[in-house]
């Protein structure tokens, strides 16, 4: 169904896709034109209602998808840069795509207990490398 919008889909589990867009714009709009028109696809097709992320990257996306897009009532939400700063660094670093309960016990045992610090002390980390 979302080949429909692009070749490049990848599957992540059983309700969750990665698609690259990026090659379709010209044929399909912008972004968010795409997201409604997958909603639309998807839910003339099955009639399951899908949220969609939008980011430059795989992981902003997932992350757009599961902490705003269920959030917003058109179920879509696009992750720019611009908005890091005030949406995304001060998040819990419990948010963040792949750190579970263990992993976050370790990171705030060192004082890592947002994305902003989390991060921060990763790229001081890597400045020394």
């Amino acid at each position: 169904m979302l080949r429909h919008f692009s070749d490049q889909v990848e599957p992540y589990s059983i309700d969750e896709q990665f698609i690259d867009v990026s090659g379709s714009l010209t044929l399909f709009g912008g972004p968010i034109e795409i997201a409604k028109a997958i909603q639309d696809k998807v839910w003339q097709d099955t009639g399951v209602y899908v949220r969609v992320g939008i980011g430059d990257t795989k992981v902003k996306g997932k992350i757009a998808c599961d902490l705003w897009a269920r959030k917003n009532t058109n179920g879509i939400f696009t992750l720019t840069p611009e908005l890091l700063p005030s949406m995304l660094w001060p998040r819990p670093i419990g948010d963040l795509f792949m750190v579970g309960r263990r992993m976050t016990a370790h990171f705030s045992s060192m004082g890592l207990l947002t994305w902003a610090r989390s991060f921060g002390a990763l790229h001081s980390w890597a400045a020394t490398c």
